[in-house]
């Protein structure tokens, strides 16, 4: 039950701050077809993915919990699903790989912040 309260907790206040993410207005405007806009997102959302593994270790580390675990799969989980149903209004073409991995990135980059944050309460008590 705890577990459920404070992913709930998590998600809400996640899913109720503004972009403070600070994502460049031009990310991968400089990409000249399809194709290369697709492989610059595809690298910004696997960065942004691995700085989130990196900082649940942390996180793990500096609460000698598992409880990080918890709450990061059960993010990647609502990440992975809102994803795909925001890009599925692209039924089919160019621009739904487009959306799905333009999605991914923020919400990963907007994640990753709010681990950060919670780090450094964490580390400055």
């Amino acid at each position: 039950m705890n577990k459920i309260v404070m992913v709930a907790c998590v998600l809400f206040v996640f899913l109720s701050c503004k972009n403070v993410s600070g994502e460049p207005s031009n990310l991968c405007s400089e990409s000249a077809s399809n194709r290369e806009l697709i492989n610059c997102l595809d690298n910004a959302y696997e960065q942004e993915n691995e700085q989130l593994e990196r900082l649940k270790s942390k996180h793990k580390a500096a609460n000698k919990s598992d409880d990080i675990e918890f709450v990061v799969s059960s993010f990647v989980a609502y990440r992975d699903n809102y994803c795909f149903y925001h890009s599925s209004f692209y039924e089919s073409g160019s621009m739904r790989p487009v959306s799905n991995l333009h999605c991914l990135y923020k919400l990963t980059k907007s994640f990753n912040g709010e681990l950060i944050t919670s780090l450094e309460e964490f580390e400055a008590k």
